[in-house]
């Protein structure tokens, strides 16, 4: 599960019933649920340190994730653009973990 906090004041442009124009938004606290796979290489003379690769998905759990504030109507490409920029869908992740101290 993961929370994500919002972000109270958000402008950008989008495609709206009047053309791209900038577009204030309030992207709502919400909850997903996430599924995902690890795989991971021990690393370092101790192997402590990790190379991981993640990949999974991730559903939110809240329907309304995100509200117009301007006097704007987004268009279904503007709808889809928000789709992208709002929490869940594929998760793809590779990185690196420090492991300090002993066993």
């Amino acid at each position: 599960m993961t929370y994500n906090t919002g972000i109270k004041n958000f402008t950008t442009a989008l495609p709206t019933t009047d053309g791209t124009a900038d577009v204030k938004l309030v992207f709502e606290p919400s909850l997903n649920a996430c599924f995902s796979a690890y795989y991971f290489f021990n690393l370092g003379r101790d192997g402590n340190h990790r190379f991981y690769l993640q990949a999974g998905y991730s559903h939110p759990l809240d329907d309304m994730v995100y509200q117009v504030k301007s006097k704007h109507t987004l268009t279904d490409e503007g709808k889809a653009v928000m789709q992208i920029l709002s929490p869940g869908g594929v998760i793809f992740a590779l990185g690196f973990s420090f492991g300090f101290g002993g066993y």
